[in-house]
């Protein structure tokens, strides 16, 4: 899970300095994208020009897999967290 991979980043540098956070949060985005593009295929989510309620629908997809697959915590951590800051500072269409 992607979003395990940034908690699990944070903050840390690789051998020769690099950040190891971005790489991790660049790919969960390329992840939440393509999970956003098939709520739309699979009929929950009208479009996607909303991105509150794209991320809302992500939400509660995230929701129903932690139920059923609640073995990474870390992961969901960072989900709640980065779903808390998108609603508080979503970003301008």
């Amino acid at each position: 899970m992607d979003a395990e991979r940034c908690q699990q980043n944070h903050g840390k540098k690789g051998w020769f300095g690099g950040d190891k956070y971005q790489p991790a949060l660049e790919r969960f985005q390329n992840t939440l994208g393509r999970c956003m593009v098939a709520l739309v295929d699979d009929s929950k989510l009208a479009n996607l020009n909303d991105p509150i309620a794209a991320i809302e629908a992500v939400n509660t997809a995230m929701g129903m897999f932690q139920m059923a697959y609640n073995n990474w915590p870390d992961g969901f951590s960072f989900w709640r967290a980065y779903h808390a800051a998108y609603r508080l500072h979503p970003p301008q269409v």
